[in-house]
């Protein structure tokens, strides 16, 4: 897999409180700060989170959903293992849908 770089910057449809319910999935320890950031162990290694609420997204003039901007900085992780903690989050975040 391609290095995805030290700073992966994503646009979420999420709450912060959904964010901060779904971090353990990544990291037992990990706990989103009053400061809207958190920090995931990887190996040796820590990668840090932020959260910026964004205004809600408003489909139709009928449906509100929750707007994030999450940014994870990776840049204390190795390349190799990038890759790897990018999948993790993605599968952690995903949602269903039907």
């Amino acid at each position: 897999m391609q290095d995805p770089g030290p700073t992966i910057e994503k646009l979420m449809t999420i709450t912060r409180a959904e964010l901060a319910a779904s971090l353990t999935t990544l990291d037992a320890d990990a706990r989103l700060a009053a400061d809207d950031t958190a920090e995931f162990r990887i190996g040796a290694h820590t990668a840090t989170l932020r959260f910026v609420e964004l205004p809600r997204r408003v489909l139709g003039g009928l449906i509100r959903l929750p707007q994030a901007r999450v940014t994870l900085d990776l840049s204390t992780i190795p390349a190799p293992e990038r890759g790897k903690f990018l999948r993790a989050f993605d599968i952690a975040f995903q949602r269903g849908g039907g």
